[in-house]
């Protein structure tokens, strides 16, 4: 079995061909895991603003650090910091206190943060919505 943790990964850029720039240098030479690991990434694109973010999750996964596939993403939010660029790491192992969130703010003049302030880590209990009151009967 093995343990267990979800993850979120996400960057975010000031414009579509900001990413659209990125992605083709990530994928420029790079091995088989990292050009994997980056067309895992989704688009997240409110209409509000122009910047956008790529966001990869992954529930119920192995995440060691020793994987290739880990190291490929590793090697993508190292990229992306390194163009200055906001990235954001959310896990959640199956310990309750083995959580960890590792922001890199990346630089506020190529991109002002707005997107990544979305995520975050919650954990909550999920119970049924119609749970009634017990009746008890008068006593008498």
């Amino acid at each position: 079995m093995g343990y267990r943790s979800e993850v979120l990964l996400a960057i975010e850029f000031p414009s579509k061909q900001a990413m659209h720039e990125f992605v083709a240098i990530a994928k420029a030479g790079a091995s088989v895991e990292v050009i994997e690991a980056i067309n895992d990434y989704g688009m997240y694109a409110p209409e509000h603003t122009e910047n956008v973010a790529i966001i990869a999750h992954y529930d119920h996964v192995k995440w060691y650090n020793s994987f290739s596939d880990v190291q490929a993403h590793d090697h993508i939010l190292e990229l992306a910091s390194e163009m200055r660029y906001p990235t954001l790491f959310l896990r959640i192992g199956e310990d309750a206190d083995d959580v960890e969130n590792r922001w890199v703010w990346g630089d506020s003049e190529v991109v002002e943060v707005t997107l990544l302030y979305d995520m975050d880590i919650v954990r909550h209990i999920d119970k049924p919505a119609d749970i009634k009151p017990i009746e008890l009967p008068d006593r008498a």
